[in-house]
């Protein structure tokens, strides 16, 4: 009666409970300009992760703000980015020629650009790093890659459950013989 009881309890427990991944992978695919010793032109898809922080950022400090990441052969780059008009910000990187001068990455003290959310899966990041000669540019479109677990269908559960109560029942009816 015990064990009928715990598989009962367990069949109405996966009914009742969808189980979610919570995990929201993106990517995004980005295309870096600049010049500092030669120009450059670099494209590439990455990995990204956002990151919300508290508070916005310059000019208006009523958008969102989060810590955008990004990796590339391994390396790096990201800021800070906010929702809304425009952002500034600090401590930018993105991926420059890997030479002497740059070491496969360009860091500048202050960024601004645009960052927005097309929808709930989809952004579009605009920055631009620098002053005078010595800047670049980092254009990104991203897209999420969500991952979701639906709940178990209620047909398969039933059909579990009276295996389990036949398996229980056939298990008695030997033990009594």
């Amino acid at each position: 009666m015990k064990t009928l009881l715990v598989t009962l309890a367990l069949a109405l427990a996966l009914v009742a409970l969808p189980v979610t991944a919570g995990a929201q992978d993106w990517v995004m695919d980005w295309h870096s300009t600049g010049s500092v010793v030669t120009a450059w032109s670099i494209t590439g898809s990455s990995p990204t992760t956002l990151t919300p922080i508290s508070g916005g950022l310059p000019p208006f400090f009523t958008g969102q703000a989060y810590n955008l990441g990004f990796t590339w052969e391994g390396r790096g780059y990201g800021g800070a980015v906010a929702t809304g008009a425009q952002f500034q910000t600090s401590d930018w990187a993105v991926p420059a020629p890997c030479n002497s001068v740059l070491d496969c990455r360009f860091h500048s003290d202050f960024a601004s650009g645009n960052f927005n959310f097309t929808d709930a899966n989809h952004f579009a990041l605009d920055v631009f790093l620098g002053a005078g000669h010595n800047n670049a540019h980092l254009v990104g479109l991203g897209h999420s890659e969500s991952v979701t677990a639906s709940a178990a269908e209620p047909t398969t559960l039933v059909i579990v459950a009276a295996g389990l109560l036949a398996a229980h029942a056939l298990g008695r009816r030997r033990r009594s013989v």
